[in-house]
């Protein structure tokens, strides 16, 4: 063995097999941690743990998915043309729930159930980055996985919408784009840019969200970086730059467009500032 991660944190060098060990053993920690804040901050806003039925456009999706689950197609109608109504912007959420309904679950309990392993996945992806990339002591692993675990991530479970997955998508592909980056492997490399384009189709702000997570990724994945990195590093904040110029005009949009930047929960519908919307919208963006 060579140097252990003091503080609690468990062994991250040596052999081959024991560092996989360590990588599993940290990701499941993590996720369990994950998931019990989630289900804690249930608990404490509903006072209950059940299978809630979807919101909104949360609604919307499941619609879809049954639709889909019988035969009928990713149709608002069955036995119409997909063209005529596809308004599943969530389609990933879509293809993942109608086999489940398929198999006799719930369109709801469906949602819950891959939102549960969505959340599981977010955490056990964040221990299995500290074990190969970070090195942080467990005790402040399991703070930060609070911390992400602690925003508005229940209130997505409890609805139906499926950002849990979403996220736990990203955060995957944030590790794909390391093991590419400490591998220098060109097949790896194909395969993250693939899933970068996949998760495109999950929610459209993929397109972007994703290539910025990978050139996050490729950026902090060198844990000794040497003068001939720095250079390489230069396209990549290139890159973050371009769509940093991208992001702005999104935002550029939002003021233009919609009248303010926060998301529309933030302001009701007589244009008024909710406060404790105000929040939710912030804990969002955070």
């Amino acid at each position: 063995m060579s140097a252990d991660v003091v503080s609690g944190a468990v062994k991250v060098a040596g052999p081959r097999g024991t560092r996989g060990l360590t990588v599993v053993a940290q990701g499941a920690v993590a996720g369990v941690m994950a998931l019990l804040t989630v289900t804690f901050w249930m608990l404490y806003e509903f006072r209950r743990l059940e299978v809630f039925q979807p919101l909104e456009d949360a609604a919307m999706l499941y619609r879809y998915a049954v639709n889909l689950a019988v035969g009928g197609g990713v149709a608002w109608n069955p036995g119409e043309a997909p063209g005529l109504t596809d308004g599943a912007t969530d389609l990933g959420f879509v293809l993942l729930l109608a086999p489940l309904i398929a198999a006799g679950l719930s369109a709801a309990a469906g949602g819950l159930l891959i939102n549960g392993f969505g959340v599981l996945a977010v955490g056990a992806v964040l221990g299995a980055a500290n074990a190969l990339v970070w090195r942080l002591p467990l005790w402040l692993l399991l703070g930060i996985v609070g911390l992400v675990a602690s925003g508005p991530l229940y209130l997505y479970v409890v609805s139906g919408f499926s950002p849990a997955v979403f996220g736990a998508g990203l955060a995957v592909l944030f590790l794909l784009a390391v093991g590419a980056q400490r591998r220098g492997t060109a097949v790896l490399l194909v395969v993250t840019g693939l899933a970068a384009g996949l998760l495109g189709w999950w929610r459209p702000e993929g397109f972007v969200l994703a290539p910025l997570v990978v050139a996050s990724a490729l950026l902090v994945g060198s844990a000794r970086p040497t003068p001939a990195t720095h250079l390489r590093r230069r396209r990549w904040w290139l890159a973050v730059g371009a769509f940093g110029v991208v992001a702005l005009g999104w935002v550029a949009i939002r003021l233009m467009y919609f009248g303010q930047l926060l998301p529309t929960s933030a302001v009701l519908k007589a244009d008024g500032l909710h406060p404790a919307n105000v929040l939710f919208s912030l804990q969002f963006l955070t």
